[in-house]
């Protein structure tokens, strides 16, 4: 299979075949940070990169659409659904603004930005960067940290184990309440002999809503990605319902202009929302939200399922341009219809 898709993406000719296989469901791509380095962060994208990708839907011809007209599309008796690509974007850190905004607008393409309004009031910044931003200015060589039950042994005598226990630390914060979680960063803090900076670094800054608002004056939508980004599987009902509601009700304040009522769960995966949140979500008037599930948006499973449009698939965008072209070609889908 791998072979036969190499052969293919360096075919002109198998264009209409690749084509063929996206047509009646739409990717949906999700992405993060952004960088103009080739050094920068390992979870950013290049934004020299997503300019080519973005040139290779225009010269081919690519129907890309935003978000909100891809839902109503869903539901139509006969959608119109061929070579169609959505790009969404979660958390809104600066860079967006900076860097990525500039090229979508370059192409014309439309985008939706999550926001996380705590984030962009300043109120709070995010528990994956406090992680990083600890293992990486710890005056310490080593530390002893309590993980759930257990105690490890970190080492950060260098940034590739710095990263490495950056992540395997994100992944243990995913698995208990947010409670714990809250309580889990103060405790490493001092392990780690750091302070948390109450604010934002320069490095993990959000956009400011001026900029938002720019940004949506220039055709941007904004959906809510709660206010404080907890994983809402890991919540009581009152603050799971209070992340849901505050952030679509600070969105609409503070840029009415670009909101469009999609909410994007936190994290993303089928694990961190369920029954509850869908409730929530429904009852609040959202027309539908997004997950972080790898699949296509697929009108026949949207139309056949009440729950589906509050649980509706994205695909990681991928600066590697085979893997990029597998996605918007839909032989990402044969291959996860063969791996099933």
């Amino acid at each position: 299979m791998k072979g036969l898709i190499r052969f293919l993406l360096r075919r002109p000719a198998a264009g209409p075949f690749l084509a063929a296989a996206s047509r009646g469901r739409a990717a949906i791509f999700m992405l993060h940070r952004f960088t103009d380095r080739i050094d920068g962060p390992a979870d950013a994208h290049n934004v020299d990169m997503l300019r080519d990708g973005l040139g290779y839907l225009r010269r081919h011809g690519y129907d890309v659409i935003d978000l909100a007209t891809l839902v109503r599309r869903l539901s139509e008796p006969a959608p119109r659904l061929y070579k169609t690509v959505v790009f969404t974007v979660d958390d809104g850190y600066y860079d967006f603004f900076d860097l990525a905004a500039p090229v979508f607008a370059e192409f014309g393409y439309p985008v939706t930005v999550f926001l996380t309004t705590g984030f962009i009031d300043g109120d709070q910044w995010n528990w994956w960067d406090k992680v990083e931003y600890m293992v990486t200015h710890s005056p310490l060589p080593m530390a002893t940290l309590s993980v759930g039950r257990e105690q490890v042994t970190v080492d950060l005598t260098e940034p590739l184990r710095q990263e490495h226990w950056h992540q395997y630390l994100c992944s243990q914060l995913k698995t208990i309440s947010n409670n714990e979680k809250l309580a889990a960063l103060a405790d490493w803090a001092q392990a780690l002999d750091t302070v948390i900076p109450s604010r934002a670094p320069a490095e993990y800054a959000p956009m400011t809503w001026p900029q938002i608002n720019k940004a949506a004056a220039s055709g941007v939508q904004f959906g809510p990605h709660t206010v404080t980004h907890p994983i809402l599987s890991r919540v009581d009902d009152a603050d799971s319902t209070l992340e849901i509601l505050q952030s679509w009700a600070r969105l609409q304040e503070a840029c009415p202009v670009g909101a469009v009522p999609i909410f994007c769960y936190p994290n993303g995966d089928r694990a961190s929302f369920g029954d509850r949140e869908i409730e929530t979500i429904k009852e609040a008037g959202f027309i539908a939200a997004m997950a972080a599930e790898p699949g296509y948006a697929d009108p026949r499973i949207v139309k056949s399922d009440p729950a589906a449009p509050f649980a509706i698939p994205r695909m990681p965008y991928s600066d590697d341009r085979a893997a990029f072209i597998q996605v918007v070609t839909g032989l990402e889908r044969l291959k996860m219809a063969l791996r099933a």
